[in-house]
């Protein structure tokens, strides 16, 4: 599933209830760390902004297009199948693999843990 503009749904939570868990997750290609952190702090302010706890972030680096077996996403897939995870939060769907097949086995990987993908450069904000 991926949320995105118009559909997002914000977690609600109570002074009594935890806040929602999503992780972060990055990928490069080429690398840049100045850009990756920028990204690490768009991701944090994302979820402050809209009542979602950051449990962690992976990154990836120096991968391809094409592939689909990543270390970080390795451990994003292994967070999201814990009971108390949400979803991924990404900056765009750049960070996930865009070519077929690798697209797809990632797609189905995290529909099978039932969680959230949300996108934050797809998100309307309302004024």
């Amino acid at each position: 599933m991926t949320t995105t503009a118009g559909s997002i749904d914000q977690p609600t939570t109570s002074p009594d209830s935890p806040m929602v868990v999503v992780y972060g997750y990055l990928s490069a290609s080429a690398p840049d760390e100045d850009v990756l952190s920028d990204q690490r702090e768009q991701l944090k302010q994302f979820c402050a902004d809209n009542g979602y706890r950051l449990g962690g972030m992976f990154t990836d680096r120096g991968v391809r297009a094409d592939q689909a077996k990543r270390p970080g996403l390795g451990g994003l897939l292994d967070v999201l199948a814990l009971a108390d995870s949400y979803g991924v939060v990404v900056p765009d769907l750049s960070h996930f693999p865009s070519r077929e097949p690798a697209r797809a086995v990632v797609q189905r990987a995290i529909r099978h843990t039932g969680s959230e993908v949300i996108v934050i450069g797809e998100v309307e904000v309302d004024a």
